[in-house]
């Protein structure tokens, strides 16, 4: 979770479409409050973001690895069997894997440590928005 000491901040040039799927309401509220040029939509949860991605397009989803029902890794699974071009947009997140590596089983995936810094999420955003070209 970003810590209160973070203002929002702009991205310069970059306007996006952002999915962020985390089971912590402040990690979902973080996001909204700092990322002014992106349109920031939330999910609490796979079900609900799979809904989202369904309707809409989107340049980047954060998505928490560890979150109950669906996890993050299945939730890529099921939006790559569907949307595969979503793949490269992904950026899986978590608050510590003691034992594995996060990444372990999406290995191509980019990897967000929580607690983040604003400048972290806007390194990964301009990286991964880099790399995307929406139709």
């Amino acid at each position: 979770v970003l810590p209160n000491i973070y203002k929002p901040a702009q991205l310069g040039e970059i306007n996006c479409r952002i999915l962020v799927v985390d089971d912590e309401p402040s990690v979902l509220s973080s996001f909204k409050n700092i990322l002014h040029n992106c349109d920031v939509t939330t999910a609490a949860n796979a079900d609900t973001a799979l809904r989202h991605i369904e309707s809409d397009e989107f340049d980047i989803v954060f998505c928490d690895i560890v979150m109950p029902g669906i996890t993050g890794p299945e939730f890529h699974k099921m939006v790559g069997a569907t949307k595969p071009e979503m793949l490269s947009r992904f950026v899986l997140m978590s608050a510590g894997y003691p034992h594995q590596d996060p990444n372990s089983d999406l290995p191509d995936t980019p990897f967000l440590q929580k607690p983040f810094s604003l400048s972290d999420v806007h390194r990964l955003i301009q990286d991964v928005h880099g790399q995307v070209s929406r139709p």
